[in-house]
């Protein structure tokens, strides 16, 4: 997914999974993303980013796939 954070343009790889809904006897699970892969210009940037950062990015990828569903 391509993606604009703090005005920079980076194509991310990710692994997501879905909702999983609350059951009588399991409290269920929120979906989530996995970051893979942060690409800017072809140069993986991953290492380079704070945990902060990585989470700020999840949430976009997610808000992004909340949103065109």
């Amino acid at each position: 997914m391509i993606i604009n954070y703090c005005d920079i343009e980076m194509t991310v790889d990710y692994n997501y999974e879905e909702i999983e809904p609350e059951m009588y006897d399991y409290p269920g699970s929120p979906d989530s993303a996995v970051i893979e892969s942060v690409k800017v210009n072809n140069v993986e940037i991953y290492d380079l980013l704070s945990i902060e950062q990585l989470y700020e990015i999840e949430g976009i990828i997610l808000n992004n796939i909340r949103n065109n569903e």
